[in-house]
């Protein structure tokens, strides 16, 4: 009889990684209460006079990695739910885009250029409080940065690092933003529409090195995110509750390649 691998391992977590599709891979941090579920639905056949089952048949095979970690990143964010994600560079600034279902506001907002003013890393909000007027709110401080006319244009003052023209008639409760970034910084965005899914990405399972029973890595080649459930502690931290379903790679044939990353000495 050929010998068979009886070593041991355990299946403490170390961390999970998300490998997206252009290669990179994003930790899903401190990873706790993770679990990896591979059931079987058994479909029992019984005969005419007997109380158990004759016989069992696997009807069909469940596979499922969930978990809780304590970070993600706005990209990974959008894996694990759909979205569109876009960056904006450092020292850059957005168009104006409308938070409202009337975009009165952001079409009357014209950015003709920057200003010596260093730029800063904040969204800067215009709200319509009459056809001619508008206030503006720093979105990381709260405060009202002023209360200004379209007739007084254009103006240097409102938004740092940008020369702005507001100019046009207001609907009132009309809103739109502008996202800027400082030198060295940069800004992540995710729009998620009504219709985003998440789509099949590769997932990554590292257990905790063991001296005695070495470290395994787990490898789904292809899995779809269950959806994540997120808890705010107050005055502490978000948690994300997280899911994911494997599937068969339909190019390799395979679920998961379970290997050993090092053998106990």
């Amino acid at each position: 009889m050929a010998n068979v691998e009886t070593k041991k391992f355990g299946i403490g977590v170390q961390n999970i990684f998300v490998r997206l599709p252009d290669g990179t891979e994003e930790s899903l941090g401190a990873v706790q209460d993770a679990s990896i579920n591979n059931t079987f639905a058994l479909n029992k056949k019984y005969g005419d006079d007997s109380r158990v089952p004759l016989n069992t048949i696997v009807g069909q095979k469940d596979v499922k990695i969930t978990g809780k970690h304590a970070q993600t990143s706005l990209k990974l964010l959008n894996y694990l739910q759909g979205g569109t994600f876009t960056g904006m560079d450092t020292d850059s600034y957005s168009a104006p885009e409308s938070d409202t279902a009337d975009a009165s506001m952001k079409t009357a907002i014209t950015i003709n250029s920057t200003t010596a003013t260093p730029k800063v890393t904040d969204i800067f909000s215009f709200f319509a409080l009459s056809a001619s007027t508008y206030k503006v709110i720093q979105s990381s401080t709260g405060a009202v940065v002023g209360t200004f006319s379209t007739s007084a244009y254009p103006n240097t003052a409102i938004v740092p690092g940008l020369s702005i023209t507001v100019d046009g008639t207001l609907v009132v409760g009309s809103v739109a933003n502008i996202k800027t970034s400082a030198i060295g910084e940069s800004v992540e965005v995710r729009d998620e529409d009504k219709n985003d899914a998440p789509g099949y990405i590769a997932l990554r399972v590292i257990t905790e090195p063991s001296p005695s029973e070495g470290q395994i890595e787990i490898l789904y080649y292809s899995v779809r995110s269950g959806g994540i459930n997120v808890t705010l502690k107050t005055l502490e931290h978000a948690e994300f509750d997280f899911s994911f379903e494997p599937r068969v790679e339909p190019t390799l044939g395979k679920i998961s390649q379970w290997r050993t990353l090092s053998t106990p000495s």
